[in-house]
This record gives C-alpha cells, sequence and structure tokens, in this order.
C-alpha cells in the first residue's frame, strides 16, 4: 500500500470566488470514496491521504458486485471494521468526524447496530455497538437530535448480510429533526421530505414523498438509487420488511420505520452513495 497526501482544505462560507457550501460537499463526497485499489482518507495534516494498493486496478472485484465491499465498518469473520463518523450541522457543513476502532462480535447473531450520541457541552462523540435479535427502536431520548442508529448488518450464523457502506454521516442542528429526507407524521400518512443524494459528481434532488399507514402498520421507508439510461434515478418506496439488498445497479438507503403508529428517524442529512472504482 503507497500513500499520497493531496489537500481539499475546507473554506470559510462568503470569502471565495466558487461557492464554499458547494466546495465543501464536494470535498465531503471525495473522502468518502471506496475502491479495491483506491482509499481516500483523512491525512494528519487535515488534507486528503490517498492510499493506492499496488493491485491492478479492478483485480478483486471488476465486475461491480458488492460482495466484495470491504470499506468502513465491513463485517469481517473477527467483527466490524474501522469506521469513522462525519458530524454535520444544521446547514450540512462539517463539524467534527469521530473515528471508530474496529470491534469484536464474537459469536452473535442477529441485527449489528451503532448508537452514537454526541455532546454539545463538550463537544464530544461516544458510540457503542450492540447484535441483538430485532432491530433496536430509535425514538425517545436524544434519537434524532444528538443520538443516532446506525444498522451495520446482520448475523446468522456464518453468514453476513452488509447494511451501511462507506462512513457514516450524522447530523445535529440542537432541535428535532427537519432536514433532508425528513419524517413528518400526518393523519395516517408519514411524509418523506425532499433531500439531496451525491452520486459522484451528479447530485439527486427528491420531491416530497408520502406513505400510508395504520396505526398496526409495521413498514420500512427506502429510498433506492438506480443507474439506467446512463442516469441515475432516485424513488421512495415502503416496504414490510428490513433486507435492503445491495446491487452493482441498486442502492438502497433505509430512511426510517413505522413501527406500531411511530415513526422512526434512521437517515438524517443528505445522502453520500459510496462509490468503488473498478
Amino acid at each position: 500500500m503507497h500513500d499520497l497526501d493531496g489537500r481539499i482544505p475546507l473554506l470559510p462560507e462568503g470569502k471565495t470566488l466558487v461557492s464554499a457550501h458547494t466546495y465543501n460537499r464536494m470535498a465531503m463526497v471525495l473522502r468518502n470514496i471506496y475502491s479495491e485499489s483506491l482509499q481516500i482518507g483523512v491525512a494528519p495534516n487535515g488534507g486528503l491521504r490517498l492510499e493506492i494498493d499496488s493491485q491492478p486496478l479492478g483485480e478483486g472485484g471488476g465486475d461491480g458486485a458488492v460482495s466484495g465491499y470491504a470499506g468502513p465498518f465491513t463485517l469481517t469473520d473477527d467483527g466490524v471494521s474501522a469506521g469513522r463518523i462525519v458530524l454535520q450541522n444544521a446547514n450540512g457543513l462539517e463539524l467534527m468526524t469521530y473515528d471508530v476502532p474496529s470491534w469484536n462480535y464474537g459469536t452473535s447473531t442477529g441485527y449489528v447496530s451503532m448508537i452514537v450520541t454526541y455532546n454539545p457541552t463538550t463537544k464530544s462523540l461516544t458510540h457503542y455497538y450492540q447484535v441483538s435479535p430485532q432491530i433496536p427502536d430509535a425514538t425517545g431520548g436524544s434519537f434524532g437530535v444528538s443520538g443516532w442508529l446506525f444498522l451495520i448488518g446482520y448475523l446468522d450464523g456464518n453468514s453476513r448480510t452488509q447494511y451501511q457502506y462507506g462512513d457514516i454521516y450524522a447530523w445535529y442542528s440542537g432541535n428535532t429533526y427537519a432536514g433532508p429526507f425528513a419524517l413528518t407524521p400526518g393523519l395516517n400518512v408519514c411524509y418523506i421530505e425532499p433531500g439531496i443524494v451525491f452520486c459522484g459528481t451528479t447530485t439527486l434532488t427528491t420531491n416530497r414523498n408520502q406513505v400510508s399507514f395504520t396505526p398496526s402498520t409495521s413498514l420500512y421507508v427506502l429510498l433506492t438509487i438506480t443507474y439506467t439510461n446512463s442516469s441515475y434515478h432516485a424513488t421512495i418506496l415502503s416496504s414490510s420488511s428490513y433486507n435492503p439488498s445491495q446491487s452493482a445497479s441498486s442502492y438502497i438507503v433505509p430512511l426510517g420505520r413505522i413501527h406500531d403508529g411511530i415513526i422512526e428517524q434512521w437517515q438524517h442529512g443528505p445522502v453520500y452513495m459510496a462509490g468503488r472504482v473498478v
């Protein structure tokens, strides 16, 4: 593995000819890129660290299958690999980054999730992993304000299903979440507010959508990103089962869950589609 250092500094708002807001968005997208031969991370000097593998580009996954994923928060034989959390403010600008070490889940079976909590007084993030037979409840307390639930994957004996691809992005505004893809309640309906999806250099903006439900309904609200006819498309749909199977042409992001009449917000902030170079 060879290291190259490059620098894409974050710019102050209002002091550049190029919009700092647009520039910073692109910097965050670049920092979330993963490939078999190239990994982009944060260098100690605040710039970018490019790690280039000596193997030929495309080796070990040139067909684009996601089964070869080996980026942040990968489920491995030993546990969950290391990753990084990027905390953003209500404007989508980066507040801080937090390195998460690897974690050994032993012989557990069930849903692997991570709870992340932000302390605005000390300006610090903490986390803990858990494995449970059911998807944990993400309501009450600080969830959606200064606490977040992230599903990493599912363990079933020797079988592993990967849910989280790329770095994790958390959104902090200090009050009830109302950012991109916010799930807001209505009369037997859940509204999905407009959101932004970054697919490399392509940006998608979704319209306001809605999902009908009854108090006894258990639904998952999913965002599906597809690549057809040389362009990206974003669709919001609901499903009674949770199995966001990724493929070379479809990228699925869980936005939240409607459970026993309660709406749980899972996605906070824009969606940065994890990329591969093959």
